[in-house]
C-alpha cells in the first residue's frame, strides 16, 4: 500500500508520546495495523526486549472495531509471510500470525477486566467475577434506593426528611437513580474537596462562581448564536449617522460585548453589565431612520436581546435561592452516599462489577499500589489509542500512569476532535486537544481516500462558511484523495411550510421513499463505486442508508418505506417493542402470569397464536361469565364459528401455564417451537426482520436468564421498563448481508462506518428541549439540585442555572460534530433534507443561511469550482417504482391455522415436523449432536439425583459448546475475516472460568484449521452467504421445519457439525441436505448444485452432490415413511 508522507510520519514516528489527528476517511485503522507491523519489523526500536505482539496493547473503542484490527493484521502478516526470503522472518510473522487471536487489542474495559482478573488475588477478589448487566445494575441500584429511603426515613434522618417534605418519594428515587448511575462522576466531584455542610457548599459555589462564568464566556465565542447575530448587527452599519440616537446606541453596545466575547476580551462582563443595565428595553422611536430599516433591525436587536437575556447574562446570585440549592444538594449527597455503599454491598456479595467499576477499580489499584502499576507497564513496550477524541479523563489517567512508568509503554494515540461525539458517555474533547499538545511534532493527516471530491469540496465549503468546528480546530477541509467525477452529486430537498411537524415529516419521508426508487431503478439509477475502486455501478437498496440525530420521528420515514414497497433494516431508534410480533410475544407472557388479565387474553386470542376472529371473541365476551370465564371454561358456545381454534388456544395456554416457573429463554423457545411462529411471520412481508426481532427478544430472554432473576415475572417486569421508558431499541440487525435493504440508523451507530449513498433526513430537528431536570451535573467543578418555592413549584438557584447553561453549550457545540460525522459517512452521494422556514440554529437553518436555500427553485443547482448542490422542491414525478423482487405470498387464515396445531394433540402435532424427527422416523442413526439435546432435556426434566445432576452438567456443556460453534460460524465476517468478539460469546454462554478458558483453546484450533482449510477459499471468496435461513417445506399433508446453517452464492448448501464423523450417519446427513434442497428448490426455483458438511472438531468436509434425480428418490422415500406414520 502506498502511504502519504504524513502516513508514513506516523506509521514510523519514534517518541515516548506521539499523537495523531485523523480525519474522517484518513486511513487511520490502515496506520494503526501498519504501525504495529512497523514496530514488530525493527527490533532496534524494543529497548533489548524481544519483540512480539503479547507485548503491543490496542485499545479500541468498540469490539467490532478490535475484531476488524485482528483480521487486518492477521492479512498484513500473511502478506509479509508470503514476501519473506529468510526462513526465520517468516517464522517470526508465522508466530505473530498465530498470536492474533490472543493478542492485547480490545475496547478498553476488556483491557481493564484483564488487568483484575489477572490480578484478582492480589486485590484479595474472586478471580471469577461477573460482568454486570445492564438490567442487574438498574436493579440493583433501584433496591439500594429503596432500601436506603425506608430507613433513612424510618430513623428521621434529616437529609432525607427535608427532602421528602419537598418533593415525593418518586422524585426523589428519581434523582438519585441519575446520581448512581453515573456514581463515579458525582464522587470524583468532590474527591479532592469534601463537603460536610450546606454552608460549606454555599462557600463553594460562591467562590467558584465568578471563574466558572468567565470560563463559560470563553466557550460561549464558539457558539453559532454569536457570529450570526454579530454579523446581523453589522449589517445595520450606516444606517443611522446620528450616534445618539437610542437604537444605534443600542446596537453598538450588543455590537462591543458580543465582539469582547469572540476576542476573549476580560471586559466583556462590563459590556454585558451595561447591556444589562441599560439597554433591554427595546422601545425606541423611529425619527431619523428608514421605515423599513428601523423594522428590520428592531427584529435583529429582539432577537439578539433574547439571546443575551436567558442565555449570555451571569445569572442572579441571590443567597436566598442558592442557600436553599445548596441544602437540597448537600442533602441528596448525604443519600447518595449512604445508597452508594449500599450499591457497594450487593456488587461485593455478588462478586460483580459494572463497566465504570472495571475502569474505576483499575485506576484505584494502579494509584494505590505503585509495584503493581511498574509490573503492569513493563509488560508492554508499546500502547496504541484509537478514537482518542472519545477518551474520558479516567481513561487517559490510566493510559498517562501506565506510560509515565520508566521503562513503561511508548504511548501512540489517534483521533479526531471534529468526530467528538459521546458527551453523554462522558468524553472530553479537550483532553485529545491537550494530549496532542504534548507532542510537539503531532502528525495531521487531512487526507480523504474515502469521498468522492465532488461531495467533499461541499463538505469542506459548508464546515469552512459556518465556521461550526471552531471550538475543537480550525477547520480548512479535508483534501480528497479519489478522482472527481466533475457532476453534482449533492442534492438537497426543500420541503414547504406545512401546518405541522407530521405533515413536514411526511412530506419528507414520502420524497426519500420516492429518490430512493428512482436511485435504485433502471435508467435513473445513480452510479456508485465498485469493490475494486475503480469502476461503477448502479446503486442498489444495500448502499442507501438514512442517518438520524435521534429516533423519536423514524416511524414516518418507515412508513413512507413500506408504502413505496422497499425493504429496509432498522439499526438504531425506537420501536422495537412497538412491533406486533415482539407485543405479541410479550401479551402471551403476561396472560401466562395472571389468567385473568383480559387485555392480554384479548391480544393473543386475536394474534396468530390462536386466531380468534373478532365475532368469536364477541361471543364469548357476552356470555354471563366474561370473555375470562368462558376461555377457562372447558365449556364451548355453539355460536363461535372456530371452535376448534377455541379448543387449540385452551390447549396452548395450560402448557406454557404450566412452564411458567422456567427460566425466560426456555419458556420462550417452548412458546416458538408449540406454535411454528417464526414461519408463519416468514410467509409475511417483511418476514426476515419480523423472525430477527422474535431472536432478539429471545437473546433478551437468554441475557437475563443468566441474572439472578431468571424467572417470568422479572422478566416481563424488565421488558415493560424498557418500552415506558422509550429506550432506544432499534430492530434486530439482520445476519445476512447483501439482502437489499435500506439502512434506518443514528449517526452515533455510523460511526466508522460509511455508505455509498447518505441521506439526513431530520435536519430541522432542534437541539433536545430543557427537560428542567431537578439535578444538573458539571462534571469539571460541581452539580446542584433544584428547590422548592412552594406554589410556585420547583426554582433554580444562579448556580443551577449556570452549570445548566454550560452543558446547554457543550451540548449544542457537539451537535456540529454530530453533522460532521453525518455527513462525512457519504462515500459517493449525499443528499440533505431542509425546510424553507427552519429555524434558525438548527442543522437546516444553518445550510439555509449559508446558501439562501429558501429562494433557491426546483432544480436549480448551485455550482462552485469543485462541487455541485442541486435544489429539489417537488416530489418524485414517477410513482414508486422499485425492482422486482421475490414476495413472500401471504398466507390466508386456514393456512395460518394450519401451523398452529397444539402438540398436546397427537393427530394434530404430526402435521409439523422438524427435519431431525423426520429423519429418526426414517430409520436413521440418530445425530448426535441432536442426541445430546434429547439427553440433557431427558435429564433435565425426568431425572434425580446425583447421577443425573452430573448428566445434566455434562450435556449442558456439550450443548453449549455446539451451539456457540454454531453461533460464531453464524457471525464470522469470511470475506474480511472479521470474528465476532470471542470473549463476549464465550463469556455470554455461561460456561465457568475453567471451562471457557478450555473452551477458548479449541475454539483458536478450529478457526485456525478451519483458515488452512480448502473451504476456507470457498467462504472467503464467496459472493453471498446466507445465514440461518428458517423454513417451512409442504410435504404431503405435514409440515416440515427446519434452519439451514449458510447457503454459499444460492448454490451451496452448508452444515456445521461438531463431534467426530460416523460411517452410520452418512446417509442421514445426505437425506438431511436432500431436504434443505428441495427446501432451497420449492422457495427460490433454484437447486443447489450441492450440500457440504465441515466437522468443526476434526477440521474436514464432506460434500453431497444434488441432482434432481437423486432429490426425488429421497422425496419419494420421504413421502413413504410419512404415510406409514
Amino acid at each position: 500500500m502506498n502511504f502519504t508522507e504524513n502516513q508514513k510520519k506516523a506509521i514510523q514516528a519514534n517518541r515516548p508520546v506521539v499523537g495523531v489527528s485523523a480525519g474522517a476517511g484518513s486511513g487511520k485503522t490502515a496506520i494503526l495495523v501498519e504501525r504495529i507491523v512497523y514496530l514488530l519489523s525493527n527490533h532496534e526500536l524494543w529497548g533489548g526486549v524481544q519483540p512480539g505482539l503479547n507485548r503491543i496493547a490496542a485499545i479500541t473503542f468498540t469490539d467490532k472495531a478490535a475484531a476488524e484490527m485482528k483480521a487486518r493484521l492477521r492479512r498484513r502478516f500473511k502478506q509479509e509471510v508470503q514476501g519473506c526470503a529468510h526462513p526465520d522472518r517468516m517464522l517470526f510473522w508465522r508466530s505473530m500470525e498465530h498470536q492474533v487471536e490472543s493478542a492485547h487489542i480490545s475496547t478498553i474495559h476488556s483491557f481493564c477486566a484483564a488487568v483484575l482478573r489477572e490480578n484478582a488475588l492480589h486485590f484479595n477478589r474472586d478471580p471469577d467475577w461477573k460482568v454486570l448487566k445492564e438490567v442487574e445494575a438498574a436493579r440493583a441500584i433501584e433496591g439500594a434506593i429503596t432500601d436506603t429511603l425506608n430507613a433513612l426515613l424510618e430513623q428521621n434522618d434529616p437529609s432525607a426528611c427535608r427532602l421528602a417534605l419537598q418533593m415525593s418519594r418518586q422524585e426523589i428515587k428519581s434523582v438519585l437513580k441519575k446520581m448512581l448511575l453515573n456514581r463515579w462522576d458525582y464522587l470524583a466531584v468532590w474527591e479532592d474537596m469534601p463537603v460536610e455542610s450546606a454552608d460549606q457548599l454555599f462557600d463553594r459555589w460562591e467562590k467558584s462562581f465568578p471563574l466558572l462564568y468567565r470560563s463559560f464566556l470563553q466557550k460561549l465565542k464558539h457558539a453559532p448564536q454569536l457570529d450570526y447575530f454579530l454579523s446581523a448587527l453589522q449589517e445595520f452599519d450606516g444606517a443611522s449617522l446620528n450616534p445618539f440616537d437610542v437604537r444605534e446606541k443600542t446596537r453598538a453596545s450588543y455590537i462591543r460585548a458580543l465582539t469582547a466575547i469572540k476576542l476573549g476580551q476580560e471586559d466583556s462582563e462590563i459590556f454585558l453589565n451595561e447591556i444589562n443595565r441599560d439597554f433591554l428595553d427595546l422601545r425606541h422611536s423611529s425619527k431619523g431612520w428608514d421605515k423599513e430599516l428601523f423594522k428590520a433591525l428592531g427584529v435583529v436587536l429582539g432577537q439578539t436581546r433574547d439571546w443575551i437575556k436567558e442565555q449570555v447574562l451571569c445569572p442572579e446570585r441571590l443567597y436566598d435561592s442558592m442557600m436553599r440549592s445548596a441544602e437540597n444538594t448537600f442533602d441528596f449527597w448525604v443519600l447518595f452516599r449512604k445508597a452508594n455503599e449500599k450499591v457497594q454491598q450487593i456488587r461485593n456479595a455478588t462478586a460483580s462489577l459494572d463497566f465504570d467499576d472495571m475502569i474505576n477499580e483499575t485506576l484505584y489499584f494502579l494509584k494505590s499500589d505503585p509495584d503493581l502499576c511498574r509490573r503492569i507497564a513493563l509488560s508492554y513496550s508499546f500502547l496504541l489509542i484509537d478514537e482518542f477524541q472519545d477518551t474520558d479523563s479516567r481513561q487517559l489517567s490510566i493510559a498517562r500512569m501506565l506510560a509515565d512508568v520508566a521503562g513503561g509503554p511508548s504511548l501512540f494515540y489517534v483521533g479526531d476532535a471534529k468526530q467528538s461525539i459521546y458527551l453523554f458517555r462522558g468524553a472530553d474533547v479537550s483532553l485529545f486537544n491537550g494530549e496532542m499538545g504534548r507532542d510537539s511534532h503531532a502528525v495531521s493527516m487531512q487526507d480523504n481516500f474515502r469521498t468522492l471530491p465532488d461531495v467533499l469540496h461541499f463538505v469542506n465549503d459548508f464546515f469552512v462558511r459556518s465556521n461550526l468546528l471552531s471550538s475543537v480546530e480550525a477547520y480548512g477541509g479535508m483534501a480528497p484523495q479519489r478522482t472527481p467525477l466533475k457532476e453534482c452529486r449533492v442534492e438537497c430537498f426543500i420541503t414547504e411550510s406545512k401546518e405541522n411537524v407530521e405533515m413536514r415529516r411526511r412530506a419528507e419521508a414520502a420524497f426519500i421513499a420516492g429518490r430512493i426508487a428512482e436511485m435504485c431503478g433502471g435508467e435513473t439509477a445513480v452510479q456508485v463505486r465498485c469493490s475494486n475502486d475503480r469502476d461503477m455501478r448502479p446503486a442498489s437498496y444495500d448502499d442507501i442508508v438514512l442517518l438520524f440525530r435521534r429516533g423519536s420521528q423514524i416511524h414516518f420515514f418507515e412508513s413512507a418505506l413500506r408504502a413505496a414497497r422497499i425493504p429496509y433494516n432498522r439499526i438504531a431508534g425506537e420501536g422495537f417493542f412497538k412491533r406486533r410480533e415482539v407485543l405479541d410475544v410479550i401479551a402471551m407472557l403476561k396472560w401466562v402470569l395472571d389468567p385473568w388479565d383480559e387485555e392480554a387474553m384479548l391480544g393473543v386470542l386475536r394474534s396468530p397464536f390462536v386466531g380468534l376472529s373478532d365475532e368469536d371473541l364477541m361471543s364469548l365476551a357476552r356470555t354471563e361469565k366474561g370473555l375470562a370465564a368462558s376461555f377457562h371454561d372447558d365449556t364451548s358456545d355453539p355460536l363461535l364459528k372456530h371452535p376448534e381454534r377455541l379448543a387449540q388456544g385452551r390447549l396452548l395456554f395450560r402448557d406454557l401455564y404450566r412452564r411458567r416457573e422456567w427460566p425466560p429463554a426456555r419458556w420462550l423457545d417452548r412458546l416458538l417451537s408449540l406454535t411454528c411462529y417464526e414461519s408463519v411471520l416468514m410467509d409475511h412481508r417483511m418476514g426476515l426482520q419480523r423472525v430477527s426481532n422474535l431472536r432478539k427478544l429471545r437473546k433478551m430472554a437468554e441475557n437475563f436468564s443468566q441474572t439472578d432473576l431468571d424467572v417470568l415475572t422479572a422478566f416481563v417486569e424488565y421488558l415493560e421498563e424498557q418500552s415506558v421508558r422509550e429506550l432506544k431499541e432499534g430492530e434486530a440487525e439482520l445476519q445476512s448481508k447483501g439482502m437489499g435493504a435500506v439502512t434506518i440508523m443514528t449517526v452515533h451507530k455510523a460511526k466508522g462506518l460509511e455508505f455509498p449513498v447518505v441521506f439526513l433526513p431530520d435536519l430541522d430537528v432542534g437541539t433536545r428541549s430543557d427537560t428542567r431536570d431537578k439535578i444538573v451535573f458539571f462534571r469539571d467543578n460541581d452539580f446542584a439540585v433544584q428547590f422548592s418555592g412552594g406554589r410556585r413549584g420547583f426554582e433554580d438557584s444562579g448556580f443551577y442555572q449556570l452549570l445548566r447553561r454550560i452543558n446547554r453549550l457543550d451540548n449544542q457545540l457537539e451537535l456540529a460534530r454530530i453533522l460532521y460525522v453525518a455527513m462525512t459517512r457519504a462515500r459517493d452521494y449525499l443528499v440533505l433534507c431542509s425546510q424553507a422556514d427552519a429555524t434558525l440554529f438548527t442543522w437546516a437553518g444553518i445550510l439555509n443561511r449559508m446558501y439562501a436555500l429558501p429562494d433557491r427553485a426546483d432544480g436549480e443547482v448551485l455550482c462552485d469550482d469543485n462541487w455541485q448542490l442541486r435544489i429539489r422542491r417537488e416530489q418524485p414525478i414517477q410513482p414508486y417504482i422499485t425492482p422486482e423482487r421475490k414476495e413472500y405470498p401471504v398466507p390466508d387464515e386456514d393456512r395460518i391455522l394450519a401451523r398452529l396445531q397444539s402438540p398436546a394433540n397427537e393427530e394434530q402435532a404430526k402435521r409439523c415436523i422438524s427435519v431431525s424427527a423426520l429423519l429418526d422416523i426414517m430409520g436413521f442413526g440418530e445425530d448426535q449432536e441432536e442426541a445430546k439435546r434429547n439427553e440433557f432435556r431427558e435429564a433435565s426434566e425426568f431425572s434425580e439425583g446425583e447421577d443425573s445432576s452430573a448428566l445434566i452438567v455434562k450435556r449442558a456443556a456439550a450443548m453449549d459448546r455446539g451451539t456457540l460453534f454454531h453461533r460464531i460460524f453464524e457471525l464470522w465476517d469470511f470475506k474480511k475475516d472479521l470474528l465476532p468478539p470471542l470473549d463476549e460469546l464465550i463469556h455470554e454462554s455461561g460456561l465457568d472460568f475453567r471451562e471457557a478458558k478450555e473452551f477458548r483453546a479449541t475454539m483458536e484450533e478450529a478457526i485456525a484449521v478451519f483458515r488452512r482449510s480448502d473451504s476456507w477459499r470457498l467462504f472467503s471468496g464467496a459472493g453471498s452467504i446466507e445465514r440461518e435461513m428458517p423454513f417451512l417445506l409442504k410435504l404431503d399433508d405435514c409440515l416440515l421445519k427446519g434452519v439451514i446453517d449458510a447457503v454459499i452464492d444460492q448454490r451451496i448448501i452448508v452444515d456445521y457439525k461438531t463431534g467426530h464423523a460416523h460411517p452410520d450417519s452418512r446417509e442421514r446427513y445426505r437425506t438431511q441436505v436432500m431436504l434443505y434442497g428441495a427446501a432451497l428448490w420449492k422457495i427460490r426455483g433454484i437447486l443447489p448444485a450441492k450440500g457440504l458438511l465441515w466437522y468443526v472438531d476434526q477440521g474436514f468436509s464432506e460434500e453431497f452432490s444434488i441432482c434432481p434425480a437423486d432429490l426425488e428418490e429421497v422425496m419419494r422415500c420421504v413421502s413413504l415413511n410419512l404415510q406409514k406414520c
